[in-house]
């Protein structure tokens, strides 16, 4: 798929119509185009003719743009002419999915009930002004219709007129011009001009037989529609002649003229006002009277029209008369006749001529495929037939399908997970074993894979050459060397004017293509639409204009792998392919051992940027890697790796500046999430504490996206916090929503972010924070903790898995926000005092937050689940300080007022004889109903774990809670705080599942011990 003139995946428009077109107007259209996929997506109705981006690009870059430059100097459209048809080109059609069909039509849209067939005739009937209603709805700000219309000026109410001109209303009663900013626009040759590109497109793309053949339209109508799918324009050629293309089923060859006789007689001069008009403005428009016209041998391609329709085409369409004939017979084959099948694998065709450097566009592609059929009819005596075999079903391969059609070649489809070689290989033993076979196969730039199946055909006597590249390795020299023939050599194709791509080169640029795929492929991301992926690949500089050369590249390597789910195609990157894991590795060792030489220690998320490494270092230190080492010697080591680190500079990974020396500087770009991800382990966690910190200090479920960057800026940097946080999004720390339907209208625009708290990585850095502020506030004393001894508190617990360099990181952290302070020693770092700050309400909240299942349990021991049975918020303090907290009244109340911010509980004001005072009672909340899904399983895990902690003991089977307690740190499933582990055992003794029992010694405190009981309820 080589497309250096026109793209189907260039989702602009042509460069030479709009090459005069000032950047404001440009950048419009653009935004237009870019835009308008996005209503097509949201289609609520089902037209037997298919309207989208698709048939509006064909529309404009197929039709419309060669009308306008085929206009005389004297008629060339002016900029804004040219913008305004453009615009009008991709809108002119929105009408047939409109949503706002009041006041236009005297019924509406209604989510979820379907159209009747008149209702959608009258869609189709008044689509034009439909569409221009949309185009000033969307002006006047209606973002949900996504048009790319922005702008309530002159040029929107020109583009709204000439798309609702699009219609059946006479020519000459549309005004000739309208002014546009004091100067006068031609509105009609603007409407005739789409008008008549509209008519052009005859094809079988616009039509969907299946919808058509269920719709109950007038025969006249379905007769028309479904000849569609036989015919087809060619490009007006350069003579002004319109020449029509037929591929019919064999069946209907005797309704050739009055299929034709449907067509062509809209394009005769007197009965078309829009050509008529044109010709007057100097466009040279002429029906050619000879059309190309061929069968379909099997109705293999064409599905045949049903009797009736056939019936009406004898009956009441009149056939054309005759003219020479200039179809392509069947091909039936004659005896005495050798025949030759050629068999192009297109594919391979295009990638043999681009690693020779023939780098080709769409137009001289097309040449070629004539080329090649001459070229063998000048060899071979007999008749010669063309096979083309690819994977003509892929949304890229469709220009070519139809410039193989118009070449008169037979398709052969690979299917989306088939192998081209064996697809072949199969179709020609079926041409060998048909009644009259091919005598001879050319084979044109065949695969290597398929060599080995040669030998078969050659052992039954039939004759096989190839035409192929001109690598001396080529496998088919070996095979057949007496046959074969350079395929450029063929083709006229100079050797001198190319410069073949050699292993080295390709290995780079495929490396560039990779990393730029792989960019793209974040944020979840596992697949991307075709055009998506062509449309990175042309944006990268070495690569640009051979785009769609590297996209077939790419696919033939398997390094991207085609998807197709129904009728849906998508492309994803083999991230097992050894060429990807190879490129990630290079692209991994080179970021680590740059950071390694600019980090020396210093923290990276404080400083205003990284330090730089000098070139001549760099490279010392990078071709000593091992995966450099069996690149040449050292002068081409050196060599690749510059051209390496000049991609990854492209990039954005690196930035390369010069000093006033002359000597290359290199650095880090530390904002990229692929640089930041180096320092995941450590980035991440901070994100998590300080998006959890805010929530707690101010009493919030979620944050605001817009406020995040602001509120992570003190834990991770300004310069790495959007990287962090896209970076956290991929990695499912956190999850994001956007407003639901309705709110956007409500002025509650504002996407939602949240902690994911069940992740587990999430849960592991809760549970070392926990850790650390429970250890500060029991070893806090009066006089506070030392570093040292504090870190000997924390390493004893077992499941605590901070080093101590990341420790002290995060103390540095909770200093800043407020959570404690530090006391520096100014001998020892580590004798450093540190101060628990429990008047800090963060810290307050944080505490109760470990010992809100206590606040759950309490409240339901006391009864206070209803407004009716509300407690006194005094006597439920002095409650939980006896059931959860070991007696401490301020971890009580702490937890109850953080169940307060977070709406578990709901507080009011009583009346007493003493005054009044505060109650409480615990609410239906979201908390609770987690604890009591948990519940069943989490109890029935806790009597696992008592049974096999009993096995090992002689005590009848107790276990003494304190080392029960202690095997429950180790589980997840059973929390993440002493005060959770507490509850779960509560409640596993309340439900009868585990037995409890207190031993009391006088002078000692209470020994509690836990069994299983036999059954549990």
């Amino acid at each position: 798929m080589i497309m250096q003139e026109k793209s189907t995946f260039e989702h602009g428009v042509d460069d030479a119509l709009i090459r005069d077109l000032g950047a404001p107007l440009r950048n419009r259209l653009a935004w237009i185009i870019q835009e308008i996929p996005h209503f097509w997506e949201q289609s609520p109705y089902m037209h037997f003719t298919n309207h989208g981006s698709a048939h509006s690009e064909r529309i404009y870059q197929q039709k419309l743009a060669q009308l306008a430059q085929e206009l005389p100097n004297t008629e060339r459209l002016s900029s804004d002419e040219v913008f305004i048809v453009s615009a009008a080109a991709w809108l002119y059609e929105i009408g047939m999915q409109s949503k706002h069909l009041e006041p236009t039509l005297d019924f509406k849209y209604q989510p979820g009930v379907p159209m009747t067939l008149d209702q959608l005739q009258e869609i189709r009937k008044n689509k034009h002004e439909l569409s221009r209603r949309l185009i000033i709805a969307s002006a006047h700000g209606d973002a949900s219709l996504r048009l790319g219309i922005t702008n309530a000026d002159e040029y929107t109410h020109l583009i709204a007129q000439v798309c609702g001109w699009c219609s059946q209303e006479p020519l000459e009663e549309i005004p000739e011009t309208l002014p546009l900013r004091g100067i006068d626009v031609r509105t009609r040759l603007m409407v005739a001009l789409l008008r008549f590109a509209d008519q052009l497109y005859i094809d079988g793309s616009r039509v969907n037989l299946d919808l058509l053949q269920a719709a109950p339209l007038p025969i006249v109508e379905k007769t028309r529609w479904w000849a569609y799918h036989y015919t087809q324009t060619l490009p007006i050629d350069k003579e002004g002649y319109i020449r029509f293309d037929y591929f019919i089923p064999l069946a209907h060859k005797e309704l050739i003229r009055h299929i034709r006789a449907l067509f062509e007689r809209d394009f005769e001069t007197s009965r078309n006002p829009a050509m008529l008009y044109l010709r007057k403005h100097g466009l040279r428009l002429s029906l050619d009277e000879s059309p190309s016209i061929r069968f379909d041998q099997q109705d293999e391609f064409k599905q045949p029209m049903s009797s009736e329709m056939v019936s009406y085409l004898r009956e009441k369409i009149k056939p054309k008369p005759p003219t020479i004939d200039t179809s392509v017979p069947p091909i039936l084959g004659k005896e005495t006749e050798e025949r030759h099948l050629l068999v192009l694998d297109y594919e391979n065709f295009i990638l043999d001529l681009g690693l020779a450097g023939h780098f080709l566009s769409l137009a001289q592609i097309k040449t070629l495929f004539t080329k090649l059929l001459i070229e063998a009819r000048k060899q071979f005596s007999g008749s010669i037939n063309g096979l083309a075999v690819g994977h003509w079903e892929r949304p890229d391969m469709r220009p070519i399908v139809r410039m193989l059609n118009d070449s008169v070649y037979d398709l052969l489809t690979v299917s989306t997970q088939a192998r081209t070689a064996e697809t072949l290989v199969q179709a020609l033993k079926e041409q060998v074993q048909a009644n009259n076979p091919p005598q001879h196969f050319l084979l044109v730039a065949p695969r290597q894979d398929m060599a080995p199946t040669i030998r078969p055909f050659l052992d039954r006597k039939h004759e096989v050459s190839a035409w192929i590249s001109d690598a001396p390795d080529d496998i088919y020299q070996a095979i057949i060397h007496r046959s074969v023939k350079s395929l450029t050599s063929q083709l006229g194709l100079e050797p001198r004017s190319a410069t073949p791509l050699d292993p080295e080169q390709r290995a780079l640029l495929q490396a560039a293509c990779i990393l730029r795929i792989d960019r793209n492929m974040g944020s979840g991301i596992e697949s991307l639409p075709f055009d998506k992926v062509y449309a990175i690949l042309k944006e990268i500089d070495v690569v640009g204009q051979k785009a769609d050369w590297w996209y077939l590249w790419l696919i033939q390597q398997e390094i991207l792998l085609p998807i197709q789910v129904n009728e849906n195609f998508t492309i994803k990157l083999n991230g097992e392919h050894p060429a990807v894991i190879e490129v990630q590795e290079k692209c991994k060792a080179i970021l680590e051992a740059l950071q390694s030489m600019t980090q020396s220690g210093q923290d990276l998320s404080r400083s205003q940027g990284s330090q730089g490494v000098p070139q001549d270092t760099l490279l010392e230190t990078l071709t000593r890697l091992i995966l450099f080492r069996s690149i040449g010697g050292e002068q081409e080591r050196q060599e690749y790796l510059l051209q390496f680190l000049s991609i990854l500079n492209d990039e954005g990974l690196l930035q390369c500046t010069t000093t006033s020396a002359d000597h290359p500087v290199w650095y880090l770009n530390t904002s990229d999430i692929r640089v930041v991800k180096l320092n995941a382990p450590r980035y991440l966690p901070q994100l998590a504490l300080g998006i959890d910190h805010f929530l707690v200090r101010e009493g919030y479920p979620v944050m605001h996206e817009h406020s995040v960057a602001r509120r992570l800026t003190p834990y991770v940097g300004e310069r790495f916090a959007d990287a962090v946080y896209r970076l956290a999004l991929e990695r499912q720390w956190v999850q994001r929503q956007e407003p639901r339907e309705g709110q956007h209208h409500s002025g509650n625009n504002r996407v939602e972010v949240w902690l994911t708290s069940n992740h587990k990585d999430v849960s592991a850095v809760m549970l070392n924070r926990n850790i650390v502020l429970d250890t500060l506030y029991r070893k806090n004393g009066t006089q506070g903790v030392a570093r040292d001894a504090f870190w000997s508190y924390v390493a004893a617990n077992g499941r605590f898995t901070l080093t101590q360099a990341e420790l002290d990181e995060w103390l540095g952290m909770f200093q800043r926000d407020g959570l404690l302070s530090i006391t520096a020693d100014q001998h020892n770092h580590e004798h450093d005092c540190l101060h628990f700050n429990n008047e800090s309400r963060a810290v307050q909240r944080l505490l109760g937050r470990m010992h809100l299942c206590g606040v759950v349990l309490t409240l339901r021991i006391m009864g206070a689940t209803h407004p009716d049975r509300k407690k006194n918020l005094k006597d439920a303090v002095e409650r939980m300080a006896s059931i959860s907290t070991h007696g401490n009244k301020d971890l009580a109340s702490w937890a109850i007022e953080y169940a307060k911010s977070i709406k578990l509980v709901e507080f009011s004001k009583q009346s007493t004889p003493e005054g009044g005072c505060d109650v409480l009672f615990l609410k239906r909340h979201n908390f609770v109903y987690q604890l009591d899904q948990r519940e069943p399983k989490v109890c029935q895990d806790l009597r696992g774990l008592v049974a096999r902690l009993s096995v090992r003991r002689s005590t009848d089977g107790w276990v003494a809670r304190p080392e029960v307690l202690k095997e429950m740190e180790t589980d997840s499933c059973f929390g993440l705080t002493q005060g959770e582990y507490e509850y779960w055992i509560n409640q596993a003794v309340r439900r009868r599942v585990l037995d409890r029992r207190t031993d009391r010694i006088q002078g000692r405190a209470p020994q509690n011990y836990l069994r299983v009981l036999s059954s549990g309820v």
